[in-house]
C-alpha cells in the first residue's frame, strides 16, 4: 500500500467528499477552489501524508489516550481508558475495511 499511498489516499479522501460533500468546507486548500476535487493540485500530496500517518494508528492511539489522561487528570480511571481504547479500535477497524474496501474496488 506504502508505493501507492498517493492514489489511495486521495480516493481515500475522495470518497470520504462523496459521502459528505459538506466536508470539502474544513480543508482550507478546497475551499476557494473551482477546480474538480480530483485535479486540486493540493488535494493529493495531503492525502498521500494522511493516508501514510495512518498507518501508525497504534503510536496514534497511544498518543490520543496520553493526551486525553494528561488533560482529565482527575477523571481518568481504568473504565474511561477502556472506553477510549475500544472506540478508538472500532474507530480504526471502520477506517482499514474501508481502506480494504477502497483498494480492492480499484
Amino acid at each position: 500500500m506504502k508505493k501507492n499511498s498517493a492514489e489511495l489516499g486521495l480516493k481515500f479522501f475522495l470518497k470520504i467528499f462523496e459521502i459528505a460533500p459538506s466536508a470539502t468546507k474544513l480543508f482550507s486548500l478546497l475551499r476557494d477552489s473551482n477546480v474538480p476535487l480530483e485535479q486540486n493540485t493540493k488535494l493529493k500530496p495531503h492525502a498521500m501524508s494522511v493516508f501514510v500517518m495512518v498507518q501508525h494508528f497504534e503510536v496514534t492511539k497511544f498518543a490520543l489516550m496520553e493526551t486525553i489522561k494528561e488533560a482529565v487528570p482527575e477523571m481518568w480511571s481504568a473504565e474511561m481508558k477502556s472506553a477510549w481504547g475500544e472506540a478508538y479500535d472500532r474507530l480504526v477497524a471502520a477506517i482499514k475495511a474501508e481502506m480494504m474496501a477502497c483498494s480492492q474496488a480499484s
